[in-house]
Formats: C-alpha cells, structure tokens, sequence
C-alpha cells in the first residue's frame, strides 16, 4: 500500500492562514499529516486551528496539549484520512523553557493494515534535552508496538548530524537519507548549526518511496513529504 505522510509547523504566532494551508494539503495529497505549534482557542487565536487546516478531508483530528497558553492551549496536532484506532499523548519529563509533548496513535489504514504514529516537537535549548526526549519516544514506540512505525515532527536538532544517531538505530530519516539533508527550517539564526530540523523516520519495515521538501512562506518551516509503502502483508 502506497501513503503519503508529511509534517508541518505552523508557527502559529505567525497567525496561520488555515485555508491556504489546507488547499496546500490537499494538492499534494496528504494522507496524514502532523502538526507542531498549533494554538487551541488562544487570545492571538481564538478559532479552532485543527478544524480549520482539516477542512471536510481530514475526518479524524487530534490536539494534544504541550502548555497552556494566553487562556487556551498551544501544542501539536494530527489530521488522517484514515481511523484512529489507539491513542496516547505524553508531556516529557524533560523539557526547556517551554513544556513539551508528543502524540501517539495507530491509525487502521486499507486492506486492515496497521501503522502507529508519533508526532512530536522536541526543545530548541539543548542536545541533552532533546536526546531524553528521544529516549522517552522510543520507549512508548516500543510499549505501544505495532509492526509498522513513523516518527515524525519538528526536531529542532539543529547542532549536528549526530543527534539522529539515537533515533537511526531503528529508524530510516527520510531529511537525511542518502546524506542528503534538506533544509526545512526557513530563516537564519545564528545559534543554529544545520537548518535540517524537521523529518520523518520510519522502520524498516516501510519501504521510503519519496522525500520532497515544499516550500511554502506559509510559515518559518518548510513542509515535509514523503511517499511510503508498506507490505500488503503487514496487518500488525
């Protein structure tokens, strides 16, 4: 089964423009997407963003809360064409600055298959931080199980490549494959080493088709596609 897979950060400060960025999902025809820095019913906000980017494509939508913020909530989304069938979010125990979080589903897909799926958004302020937060989305990939898996999100490894090294020992990158590493995070700042932030890691039993960055001044990120296929035979 061929499915398109992608990941997005909204940068909601920016105050998202939700119909464009959902006519931008649907030309590339996105099966699933996830979402970082989404705003729920804030002040600079005060619409439901998840709704609005889903539009009446994406029937199954999922908030996850990272904090509270200017009297709603500020996190990471999930939008599927497909049923969700298990759910899970987790806020991590390490965080910087800025509370944290990651959203974990098994979405049913054609033919009774079976893919399980972590969004996330790592902090920006350290290596140490963001390799805890790997480890702790690594141990409930492998609680939550599922024969097919996708890792997926805003990073923010932006000091050197070795960061993935953590997340590679099971897991293909789609931004990095071949050592090729597309530059997903749209703006200079001078405390970032690679601009390479954003990516899609998926187990070894999904075969990567494709990987193409769009750019878009949608927001200060690029988005990031990828075409996957999983075995006929996978229903785990």
């Amino acid at each position: 089964m061929m499915l398109t897979l992608a990941t997005f950060n909204i940068a909601s400060g920016r105050i998202p423009d939700t119909e464009r960025m959902n006519q931008l999902f649907n030309k590339h025809q996105i099966d699933i997407i996830g979402l970082q820095e989404v705003d729920c019913q804030t002040k600079r906000n005060a619409r439901d963003l998840v709704k609005e980017l889903a539009g009446e494509e994406y029937r199954y939508q999922l908030f996850s809360k990272a904090m509270p913020f200017e009297s709603g909530n500020y996190g990471n989304a999930l939008l599927s064409k497909y049923p969700v069938i298990n759910y899970k979010e987790i806020g991590f125990l390490s965080s910087g600055e800025e509370p944290r979080a990651a959203q974990f589903v098994q979405i049913r897909l054609g033919n009774n298959q079976v893919i399980t799926i972590c969004n996330t958004h790592l902090s920006f302020e350290s290596i140490e931080i963001r390799q805890e937060q790997s480890e702790e989305i690594l141990q409930n990939m492998k609680v939550i199980g599922g024969e097919n898996q996708v890792i997926m999100g805003d990073f923010n490894m932006d000091q050197s490549e070795e960061e993935w090294e953590l997340l590679k020992k099971d897991y293909q990158l789609a931004n990095g494959q071949r050592n090729l590493w597309l530059q997903t995070f749209r703006e200079p700042d001078e405390n970032m080493k690679r601009a390479s932030i954003d990516n899609i890691l998926v187990s070894n039993t999904i075969e990567l088709v494709e990987t193409t960055m769009i750019e878009t001044q949608l927001s200060d990120h690029n988005l990031l596609k990828v075409k996957i296929k999983i075995d006929e035979g996978d229903t785990r």
